[in-house]
């Protein structure tokens, strides 16, 4: 079995170049395809061994990346103003410096200097009627119409609990 990547495309491809076997006969067994088979003998043929080792994928270099003078501007009108992200493009704008609302927000929850908002969480009611056993319990009437709304939710959640409680 193949440890690397090179081994594995020089196991496929040595047999092909050595005229043991024809190419669409290789393909025919080989769980790659036969134009990647195709790609592997070239590259033997050109550089040898060596032409196998797979290339790396990664750019170079990133030119649309900005430039950490502007990162570090942005982080610091932020802690000077406590501005939002479009205040800032707005100023930088201003300054003659082109850069992306979205950039800025990038940047920014990058660094740590977005606020985290709460999530509301949701409460569920039971929509069915107590009964007369338990309202006596609470001390009055949930059905009751001049309580209010709030007060009936909250007695409502109340009763939930005291029926989970007892049902265990």
């Amino acid at each position: 079995m193949s440890k690397t990547i090179k081994e594995e495309h020089f196991r496929w491809v040595l047999p092909i170049v050595k005229k043991g076997i024809r190419l669409v006969d290789a393909a025919k067994v080989c769980p790659y395809g036969k134009r990647s088979l195709e790609r592997w003998v070239a590259a033997y043929q050109a550089g040898g061994e060596k032409a196998l080792e797979p290339k790396s994928t990664e750019p170079k270099s990133y030119q649309r990346e900005t430039p950490i003078w502007l990162k570090e501007k942005v982080v610091g009108i932020r802690k000077e103003t406590k501005r939002c992200a479009l205040k800032i493009h707005w100023q930088l704008e201003k300054e003659g410096i082109r850069i992306d609302i979205r950039t800025i927000g990038k940047v920014l929850k990058k660094e740590g200097l977005v606020r985290k908002y709460r999530v509301k969480r949701t409460r569920y009611i039971s929509k069915s009627s107590p009964n007369s056993e338990n309202s006596e319990m609470f001390g009055d009437d949930i059905s009751e119409s001049n309580s209010s709304p709030v007060r009936r939710c909250h007695l409502r959640i109340h009763l939930q609990i005291w029926r989970c409680q007892n049902f265990f």
